[in-house]
C-alpha cells in the first residue's frame, strides 16, 4: 500500500494541484469533512458534475454518506449550473441521505 501511494504522490507531482484539508477517506479515496467544506467556500465554479446514488420517483436525488452529502451541498451552492449524473440502476430509489432535488441539480441521464 505504501509503495502505490508512493508512487500516486509522484504521479500528482508532475502538476500542480490545490488539495482541500480534511480526513480522507480510503474506501473511496475522498477529502472529507469540516475542513474540506470550510476549504471549499473559498472556490467558485462555473459547472459541477455530481455523482449521486439514488433518485426517487420525487426527483430527490440521495448518496450513500452525509460526510459526501455536506461536501455536494457546498459544491452546488458555489457552482453557477450543476448536474448528477444518473444511469438507469439508480433511478426510482432511495439511499441514506437525501441531498438536493432536481431543482438543484439538472439530471444527466444514461
Amino acid at each position: 500500500m505504501l509503495l502505490i501511494q508512493f508512487l500516486n504522490v509522484q504521479e500528482l507531482s508532475k502538476n500542480n494541484h490545490n488539495l482541500l484539508g480534511g480526513k480522507y477517506q480510503v474506501v473511496t479515496s475522498s477529502i472529507l469533512g469540516y475542513q474540506a467544506i470550510n476549504d471549499l467556500k473559498n472556490y467558485s465554479f462555473d459547472l459541477s458534475f455530481i455523482g449521486i446514488n439514488a433518485v426517487d420517483e420525487q426527483n430527490n436525488i440521495y448518496i450513500t454518506s452525509d460526510d459526501h452529502a455536506q461536501l455536494k451541498i457546498q459544491v452546488i451552492k458555489n457552482s453557477n449550473k450543476s448536474y448528477g449524473l444518473v444511469d438507469q440502476s439508480k433511478k426510482h430509489s432511495k439511499s441514506f441521505y437525501k441531498f438536493a432535488t432536481n431543482l438543484e441539480l439538472e439530471l444527466i441521464e444514461d
